[in-house]
């Protein structure tokens, strides 16, 4: 299970966002640049909230998945570390596409939203109380 949790950060953000920006991003073609990225502030503001809403459910999706159990913290970490290092690898492969600002704000969304969105869960989900 805490595999799973883990993994269901990347697997998300691969579900929902990649296709996301990539159709928001198709619907503007004189903005986009041949690696397919696009250096238009306003674009890539979009895609900064499209990015902070996912990385927002996947902390949340970590959380969930992981429950109150006593290594629930230290999956989410490792699940953001694991975010990060993915993040920039990809980032570093499309470092021209982009402006350089997004790319260390995108940095910065994994490790605010992330964890956000797990403390949403954690205040959502109170703990099981014991019958007595």
């Amino acid at each position: 299970m805490y595999v799973l949790a883990i993994l269901s950060a990347p697997m998300l953000y691969g579900v929902l966002c990649v296709p996301l920006t990539s159709a928001f991003l198709a619907r503007f073609p004189a903005h986009l640049n041949a690696l397919g990225g696009t250096h238009n502030p306003k674009l890539v503001l979009c895609v900064e909230v499209m990015q902070l809403l996912t990385l927002f459910l996947c902390g949340a999706a970590v959380q969930w998945i992981a429950g109150r159990s006593k290594v629930a913290h230290r999956i989410l970490v490792t699940a953001t570390l694991t975010m990060l290092s993915i993040g920039v690898a990809v980032q570093y492969q499309y470092w021209s596409a982009m402006p350089a600002w997004h790319h260390y704000i995108f940095f910065l969304l994994i490790v605010a939203a992330m964890p956000t969105g797990a403390l949403w869960v954690r205040r959502a989900r109170p703990p099981k109380r014991l019958s007595n």
